[in-house]
């Protein structure tokens, strides 16, 4: 196969629907359980190959992005990009162009995304021909929660993060998204939830079983999320916000990984409307959202085969 000299990817963001953090790991990692769901909400990704060595990267963002964007020198395409090399995969060089619209460090996951979204489209460019399997390995060496963007979907996911389960997913559920641009990192969100006394958490085998049942309301209302009490204690204001996203109509609230992204679900594409209108104020930028069958999508060149 002739390997296109550009790929163009959109990658999806995610939203916890569940997350139960368990006990610090002797490698400083935390054991969790979560239940990953796949939205719609997306950074467009276009990867080029070069005859310059190394990876070039550059970011861009629209006027109603708000928040800073990731730096060329660190960041989870560079980083993936060295794993690659590390591994002895051959790419001579490669430039990567991300115009952004999840926000850095807002518990949405839009760097994972972005490393997956890489990982896949190299893969497809130079022929590796590697399964699902190779690329969820090469992935787990690049984040705890990468493995997960690669497949997307819902899926729980254990561990640090990377061992996956697939759920059933409802789909056509509709989501509203409130977003701070004040980022919150992953790392002080932890640190907050390590000072915290430790509470009873609860399983997420209802949540799964609401899933399967096709029952939004009732996966509404069971929604979780262990890092939630961290963040508050680093923003408080969080609590407010939830709440305003409940009364304007939401079946239900929670917020997403680390924070401070605050989602809403809602019973229909009208509702999600409303919604979105009435809370319009209590965030920096409001956006309503779909569920995503796949976190990685190429859109201009050749399609992954088997994904």
């Amino acid at each position: 196969m002739t390997a296109p000299p550009k790929l163009r990817l959109r990658t999806n963001a995610k939203i916890n629907l569940f997350l139960r953090i368990a006990s610090l790991r002797t490698d400083g990692y935390h054991e969790l359980e979560s239940v990953f769901h796949g939205i719609s909400l997306f950074d467009s990704l276009e990867v080029e190959l070069t005859d310059e060595p190394g990876l070039d990267v550059a970011f861009d963002a629209g006027p109603n992005y708000g928040t800073v964007l990731p730096t060329t020198d660190e960041n989870s395409l560079t980083q993936t990009f060295g794993v690659l090399r590390d591994m002895g995969l051959e790419v001579e060089g490669a430039r990567a162009v991300v115009f952004k619209s999840i926000p850095v460090g807002s518990g949405l996951g839009g760097g994972s995304a972005n490393a997956a979204g890489l990982i896949l489209g190299l893969n497809e460019m130079m022929d590796w021909g590697m399964s699902r399997g190779d690329l969820h390995d090469i992935a787990e060496r690049v984040g705890s929660d990468v493995p997960y963007f690669i497949s997307g979907g819902t899926m729980l996911a254990l561990s640090r993060g990377e061992e996956l389960q697939r759920l059933p997913m409802l789909k056509g559920m509709t989501f509203v998204l409130g977003m701070s641009h004040r980022p919150l990192l992953t790392r002080d969100v932890y640190a907050a939830f390590d000072e915290l006394k430790p509470e009873v958490a609860p399983n997420s085998a209802p949540l799964i079983h609401a899933l399967g049942a096709g029952d939004v309301v009732e996966v509404a209302s069971l929604l979780y999320n262990d890092l939630e009490r961290a963040a508050l204690v680093l923003r408080p204001e969080l609590g407010a916000a939830k709440a305003a996203m409940v009364e304007a109509g939401a079946l239900g609230s929670g917020v997403s990984g680390s924070g401070p992204t605050v989602f809403g679900i809602a019973a229909d594409r009208s509702s999600a409307a409303s919604i979105a209108a009435r809370i319009e104020d209590a965030f920096d930028r409001v956006e309503v959202v779909e569920t995503a069958e796949a976190c990685v999508e190429i859109v201009e060149g050749t399609q992954p085969s088997g994904l």
